[in-house]
């Protein structure tokens, strides 16, 4: 297997880093640029395109590079460049995941991609994969906070499992007996038989959720690949496990992790190099690497090649539609599932054609891209009408099985050394102690802003507080930099935070007393809150292995999609225009909302799912996934200003949404001095919402947020009164509401009370 992958994705990861801290250090522009450009390879192709870039913007130079070596002529030609990545493109350089990392690390609301008309054709294709990629980085950009989170805590989650579950390694032998990897696609059902028949010569490696469908009829397979942080909805749908290996990634949901026995960690991505760091210090760093990606095809691919099989095979594996509809083994979507997606056609491993989508051809660009690294093996294929997989060699399972099972298959796995549980019992004490820090420091700098702000405060009483603020302060970092890898992960995801708050400047030196002392208290109390949540997970793990339990309702309780930062952000900002509001948020009085909406994660993405009910709790008034999708958003919007003849000084817009507020966030990314309020119809729903996503940190600190409520005594005023100013500037105000649910009734009785709030404002 060849490392390359590994390697480059690394080094390029440092000079992402490197860049990013170095914007954190500067002063940020408010509204930087992220350039995009494919061209020339040449030194005078990039010395044209950086001298028509702005000296805050950032450039992602990308070119054609065949011989592998375009990019480091470059860095070391331009030594001194500044704010620049190079990236050459070849098929062995791995480009879009690298644009991918760059866009997502980077999160620029405003991304410009531009390339030479001189590019030949298949690099113009290649640029149109590109740019796909910039989209799809781009979209969902609402939960990428709660994302980064989310893999430290499902780690922290799984520290029972560390400890008490049997922790396996691999024998790197060469295995004489093949391996089959099974996919969950609709074929799968054709090779059952074939599966039994050889069952005692292959070995049976499922992927997700082909494990049900194995099960299910009377196979059990001799290993389970897994990585999804939240694959937890599609186990819940069955309870079939197995004394079989589970090989798993570190931030694996517990729901699976718990049902098997016997697991074969992996590592964390090189993008979670602090979680890693943290897995060797609780003596877990014999994992095996194998690679991280799009599909967990791509992770059974790469345990099998490090397992040293000599023949290995992919079944089940079709990345396309069948004609009834059928996507996977045991589901089957409706037209109007994918009715809207533009469907590809593409040649099958027969010569045939078949029907795909956007999203599984993703997925076969990703194994092709995966397997054009692999040097020493040759990977077959024996999906029956599946999509051909450029890189893999297509041959029938039966006859696969009848070239290559020549002996009975072995079991090759050996038990490692698991932590003990008293590294659990320390890692909360340290955590509780950088708490407890972090609320000394919040303290203080309140009792400093109070004495500064007062006229009884001596100046004796000033310096000692100022004494015990840098000593605070100083036992913070000793205990973050040197302790506790992980607390390096939550300051980075807090300084994310703050950066992205308008108004919020990390710059100490140019900031007056009170307002640096503000920023510190902001800093800590989100520091604070997500260290208290992952200090819940470990606690709660601490618990399990005391209480031997592994099961039912309190695994429930491990799935960590909750963050209480998230919702104490939220909060605060709302407080700035609405206390009222924000008491009642703060204080979570709210009914259950299971009579009027269905919540639940989706299994295929990392966000909630939302179906609001009728009256009778059953009708599906409207449905819509939480993604934020940056292109639905600005599209609708940009359509309804259009259309409105909407122009920043002449109107405002009130944004009437029930939970999804990416419109709000994509109207001030377009308009940043624009004039807007948001007015949020189910207040309950919204409670909810905060716990997972990050929203409001995105908005200008003037935002309104109003809500309608019975126990609201001011919610009108609340509405009036910003009504009444725009009427006073000459502002026409515009209702936007969302598209999802604009013919919902009570969203609908909601709009003719804001008609009639404005009218008589």
């Amino acid at each position: 297997m060849n490392n390359d992958y590994t390697h480059i994705m690394t080094a390029f990861y440092k000079r992402l880093k490197l860049l990013i801290n170095t914007q954190e250090k500067a002063v940020i522009p408010e509204y930087p640029q992220l350039k995009i450009y494919f061209g020339e390879g040449t030194q005078e192709a990039f010395t044209r395109v950086r001298n028509n870039t702005l000296p805050d913007d950032i450039l992602l130079y990308l070119f054609p590079d065949n011989s592998g070596r375009g990019e480091d002529k470059l860095y070391k030609a331009f030594p001194g460049a500044g704010k620049i990545l190079f990236i050459g493109v070849s098929d062995r350089t791995y480009f879009c995941d690298r644009v991918s990392m760059a866009v997502t690390l980077l999160e620029h609301s405003s991304v410009e991609f531009s390339i030479n008309t001189s590019l030949d054709a298949s690099d113009r294709a290649r640029a149109s994969v590109i740019n796909g990629e910039i989209d799809k980085a781009q979209k969902n950009y609402l939960f990428a906070h709660r994302d980064k989170s989310l893999s430290l805590a499902l780690v922290l989650a799984n520290a029972a499992a560390f400890c008490r579950k049997k922790s396996l390694g691999i024998s790197t032998a060469r295995k004489r007996f093949p391996a089959v990897i099974c996919g969950a696609g609709p074929s799968l059902h054709h090779e059952l038989d074939t599966l039994k028949k050889y069952y005692q010569k292959i070995f049976i490696i499922a992927t997700g959720h082909s494990f049900k469908t194995l099960m299910s009829n009377g196979i059990t397979p001799d290993a389970v690949v897994e990585i999804d942080p939240v694959s937890r909805w599609n186990w819940i749908q069955h309870d079939y496990s197995a004394d079989v290996p589970l090989v798993a990634a570190p931030n694996l949901s517990p729901t699976v992790v718990n049902r098997f026995k016997r697991i074969v960690w992996g590592r964390c991505s090189a993008l979670e190099s602090t979680i890693n760091a943290f897995l060797d210090q609780l003596g877990l760093a014999n994992g095996v690497n194998f690679i991280l990606l799009k599909t967990v095809t791509i992770s059974a691919l790469d345990f099998a090649l490090k397992c040293r099989f000599e023949n290995i095979t992919l079944i089940g594996n079709d990345l396309s539609i069948k004609a009834d509809g059928a996507t996977h083994a045991d589901t089957t979507m409706s037209k109007e599932t994918f009715g809207n997606e533009p469907l590809i056609e593409l040649l099958t491993n027969e010569g045939g054609k078949v029907l795909t989508t956007p999203h599984f051809k993703d997925l076969k660009d990703k194994i092709e891209e995966y397997l054009r690294g692999i040097d020493n093996a040759v990977i077959h294929n024996s999906t029956t009408g599946g999509a051909s997989i450029a890189g893999t060699v297509f041959i029938p399972l039966e006859e696969f099985c009848d070239r290559f099972c020549q002996r009975d298959k072995e079991d090759f796995f050996r038990e490692l050394p698991r932590p003990a549980p008293e590294m659990l019992e320390n890692l909360s004490n340290l955590l509780e102690e950088y708490v407890s820090i972090s609320k000394s420091i919040i303290n203080t700098s309140r009792a400093m802003i109070s004495g500064l702000n007062g006229t009884s405060t001596s100046a004796d009483k000033l310096k000692q507080y100022q004494k015990q603020l840098a000593d605070a302060l100083g036992r913070e970092h000793i205990m973050r930099t040197k302790s506790l890898p992980i607390l390096e992960k939550i300051q980075s995801q807090t300084c994310d935070l703050l950066n992205e708050m308008p108004g919020v400047k990390e710059c100490p030196n140019a900031s007056p007393p009170v307002k640096h002392l503000e920023n510190i208290i902001l800093r800590y109390s989100i520091m604070q809150d997500l260290t208290s949540d992952h200090l819940n997970k470990v606690n709660k793990s601490i618990a399990q292995i005391k209480e031997s339990c592994f099961d039912g309702d309190y695994l429930e309780s491990l799935e960590p999609y909750k963050f209480s930062a998230f919702r104490r952000l939220a909060v605060d900002f709302i407080r700035k225009n609405n206390s009222e509001y924000a008491k009642m948020l703060e204080e979570n009085t709210f009914g259950n909302i299971n009579g009027q909406f269905s919540f639940f994660m989706q299994s295929f993405q990392r966000h909630p799912r939302i179906t609001r009910l009728d009256e009778h709790g059953k009708t599906h008034l409207w449905t819509y996934t939480l993604d934020m999708q940056k292109d639905f958003a600005a599209d609708k919007l940009r359509t309804f200003l259009m259309d409105n003849t909407y122009n920043l000084d002449d109107y405002a817009v009130i944004f009437l949404v029930p939970a999804d507020w990416s419109g709000v966030v994509k109207f001030y990314q377009m308009y940043p001095r624009g004039e807007a309020m948001v007015f949020d119809p189910f207040p309950e729903l919204f409670s909810e919402i905060i716990n997972y996503c990050l929203i409001t940190p995105q908005l200008p600190p003037e935002t309104v947020v109003a809500a309608w409520h019975p126990e609201l005594r001011r919610r009108e005023k609340i509405c009036q009164r910003t009504v009444a100013r725009w009427k006073r500037e000459g502002r026409k105000i515009l209702i936007y509401t969302h598209p999802l649910a604009i013919a919902d009734p009570e969203v609908v009785s909601h709009r003719e009370t804001l008609e009639r709030l404005i009218e008589t404002a």
